[in-house]
């Protein structure tokens, strides 16, 4: 699969919903079915939110190194400063904006 077709496809997004934080007295045990006191939800909520977290990162690491392959760029001296001033130039608007903004910089210094 393309990369473009990877970012428009969601591939790079994390698949459950970020945990908000009003949802934490809302969430129902696994086991019981009720809704968890104040405590065990707030725990709850922070097991979620540091699972979201940890995808996220994940998929980013992984969206960078085939961002920088993609390009060409695997195993050249300066790529990670080229990356990063593409992500700095173009995450504001996605993946897709980040990665034509790689394109252009990996075709100065091929």
């Amino acid at each position: 699969m393309d990369l473009f077709q990877k970012i428009r496809n969601n591939y790079y997004e994390p698949k459950q919903e970020y945990p908000s934080k009003g949802m934490k007295n809302k969430i129902l045990c696994p086991t019981c079915g009720q809704f968890m006191k104040n405590n065990d939800g707030e725990l709850l909520y922070r097991k979620m939110r540091k699972e979201y977290l940890e995808e996220e990162g994940r998929l980013y690491d992984e969206f960078r190194k085939d961002a920088i392959e993609y390009v060409g760029l695997t195993g050249h001296p300066k790529a990670d400063k080229i990356y990063d001033k593409a992500w700095e130039d173009g995450h504001s608007c996605g993946y897709e904006e980040v990665l034509i903004h790689l394109e252009e910089l990996a075709d100065l210094v091929k």
